[in-house]
């Protein structure tokens, strides 16, 4: 006999429809036992099922599988075969990649700390992980509303144009090109 595995959280706990997003599963009991020959299989709703990487006995890596619509799916996990899914209330939510449609103001100064407003849509309200990232250099978001994040522009020691994207994860990033 080999204990259930449960999952407690995922991070993050959402992620785009393209998938591809690296999310860790938490929880207890993930590891397939020595004896077996069985791996860590996860599964998303009722058809999609994908090979993890246990790392230890409460977490395991995988790589989302994509998804067709936007919603919550439940979330269940394997460690002895693809007939024993465990499910223990775990859920995933698919969202659309946010869109950046302006920025305001479009330039700073060179020593950064002005306010930058985002406009676009797919922003979801407060998460803890949204960020803009000014070329390189990220810098803290607060979601003022679905289609509004507001950061702060960061040090630049070079003066001249970057591309600034947004992240609502903090994990996958926009990929437009709006130029700050």
């Amino acid at each position: 006999y080999v204990p259930s595995p449960t999952i407690s959280e995922l991070l993050p706990p959402f992620g785009y429809l393209a998938g591809n997003t690296e999310v860790t599963v938490v929880g207890k009991d993930l590891m397939p036992p020595r004896h077996s020959a069985g791996t860590a299989l996860v599964r998303f709703g009722e058809d999609v099922t994908i090979q993890a990487s246990a790392i230890n006995s409460t977490a395991m890596n995988l790589m989302l599988p994509p998804w067709e619509s936007a919603g919550t799916v439940e979330v269940s996990v394997s460690t002895i075969g693809e007939s024993d899914f465990v499910v223990s209330g775990a859920k995933f939510t698919y969202i659309e990649l946010p869109e950046i449609h302006a920025i305001s103001p479009s330039s700073g100064p060179e020593t950064g700390g002005n306010p930058i407003t985002v406009e676009g849509y797919g922003f979801l309200p407060h998460p803890s992980a949204a960020a803009c990232k000014f070329g390189e250099k990220q810098s803290k978001a607060v979601i003022g509303s679905s289609q509004q994040i507001e950061c702060i522009a960061p040090f630049s020691k070079y003066p001249g144009p970057v591309v600034l994207e947004v992240t609502v994860n903090g994990k996958d990033w926009t990929n437009q090109g709006h130029v700050y």
